[in-house]
């Protein structure tokens, strides 16, 4: 599988776009070949297009390149610049490579297969755009710059990208006193837009010297090396909040002193109309999470079953007993995929079921047939399916019943007030305080596909 990076080779076109040409040195990149003088090469595979494109291209330095796997751009990078183009094997080396392109702030990948054939509006997944799926929270998320990260390559003594934090709730008519590390971001801004921060925070940036060194008293870290930036934001007064999106899929964080952090956060603006104490806090984002508008991330979830199988889930209303993060990851070991949801919006959706069917099914490995006892909303489809399988006492026709069952059953049926009747049965059907139940004139129906009835069964 061949892996190419889209778009970093474009942003020198937004730069052109303000006609300041003259700082761009806009280049043509060649990373496929489908016609060698009047031949068409498009019936050969990708890698012999490859070998193709070196032996045909002859690169001019800054004004014709060429980027394959292992040759081209890749060949005489510059110490710092990261790889555009290469081969993997497993999906975890798809993975590192997604991440470093996003910390880089390109657009996303694209994955080919190595053996495919050039088709113009081919559909067979043969190649594959890889892009974070960016998705705007129910609110903003403001969050306040606590340090910096210096870049690479040409970007490399400047800060590049910023820790970010959310502020502790503080008490009524008060400002923040501390602030907890969140995530790290970079994408989203333009290298002006980036300047413009990077030029304001500069006088108040602090190397840090870590471990000689702590972090300011206000800033609360965890000092894992993924989170430990180069420089602190010397005092949360002196710095900008951060407008940030993400794929809206949050992480138990271990890097960041959050409980929760956001995967492949993106700068959507800078806001220069907040002052540092308004950011988000981080009973807020909590909030927020359990709220059900933003999606936990379960892509590290094994699945146990399949029971849910093609299944999607919209949790409303979730009970204190449980968090919205744990029921999300409870469908996805079986399965499925969920989200949250108001309850009002799943009621147009259609049913809305309890949450113990979940529960049940999990707890016994399959998929239990819904009753009616797990339904708290029941479309108008649903209610005409259910009068063919029930009675209207909410007894099946078909399922089984357990101790539990019957109980529920009997409370749907209204008591008798006719005392007269209530003697009648009673000395009808009890014997000495013991019910006696006598079948005579009753027809009983067996079920013959039952394997644990005796083959004579009918003599019985």
């Amino acid at each position: 599988m061949d892996l190419t990076v889209i778009n970093s080779f474009f942003s020198a076109l937004a730069i052109a776009g303000e006609k300041s040409l003259n700082v761009a040195n806009l280049a043509y990149v060649a990373f496929d070949i489908l016609y060698v003088g009047d031949s068409s090469v498009i019936h050969e595979s990708l890698k012999e297009r490859h070998k193709l494109l070196q032996k045909v291209v002859k690169p001019l330095t800054g004004r014709l390149e060429i980027l394959v796997p292992n040759g081209g751009l890749n060949t005489h990078r510059s110490s710092g610049e990261p790889c555009w183009s290469l081969i993997v094997r497993t999906v975890d080396d798809v993975e590192r490579f997604f991440k470093e392109t996003i910390e880089n702030r390109d657009e996303g990948i694209v994955l080919k297969d190595l053996n495919s054939k050039w088709e113009p509006s081919d559909r067979s997944g043969k190649w594959l755009k890889l892009k974070p799926d960016y998705i705007r929270a129910g609110s903003d998320l403001d969050v306040l710059i606590i340090g910096g990260y210096y870049g690479s390559g040409r970007r490399g003594g400047e800060v590049a990208q910023f820790l970010v934090g959310l502020a502790e709730r503080p008490v009524a008519n008060t400002y923040p006193r501390r602030f907890v590390s969140f995530c790290r971001v970079g994408t989203g801004l333009s290298d002006e837009e980036l300047n413009a921060v990077a030029t304001k925070l500069k006088p108040y940036l602090r190397k840090y010297d870590y471990p000689k060194k702590a972090p300011p008293s206000f800033y609360e870290v965890t000092n894992n090396s993924k989170e430990r930036p180069d420089v602190w934001v010397e005092s949360p007064e002196k710095s900008i909040i951060l407008s940030i999106t993400s794929d809206i899929r949050t992480i138990r964080s271990e890097v960041f002193a959050a409980p929760y952090s956001l995967r492949f956060p993106r700068i959507d603006r800078i806001r220069y109309d907040k002052p540092w104490h308004e950011c988000l806090d981080v009973q807020s984002f909590i909030e927020l999470v359990n709220s059900g508008n933003v999606q936990t991330d379960v892509s590290g979830v094994k699945e146990d079953t399949l029971i849910f199988s093609k299944m999607m889930f919209y949790f409303a209303n979730v009970p204190r007993t449980h968090s919205l993060d744990s029921l999300h990851k409870i469908v996805a070991e079986n399965g499925a995929d969920s989200k949250g949801i108001k309850y009002q919006a799943a009621k147009r959706h259609g049913d809305i079921i309890h949450l113990s069917w979940v529960l049940d099914c999990c707890s016994q490995k399959k998929l239990l047939p819904l009753q009616p006892k797990f339904y708290l909303f029941i479309s108008d489809s649903t209610k005409k399916k259910l009068e063919d399988e029930i009675d209207e006492f909410s007894d099946s026709y078909f399922w089984d019943l357990d101790l539990a069952d019957i109980k529920q059953l009997l409370s749907n049926v209204s008591r008798s007030e006719d005392a007269k009747r209530i003697n009648y049965y009673k000395k009808k059907i009890l014997s000495n305080g013991e019910m006696v139940l006598n079948f005579t004139a009753a027809c009983i129906y067996f079920n013959p596909s039952i394997h644990s009835l005796k083959p004579d069964w009918k003599s019985y």
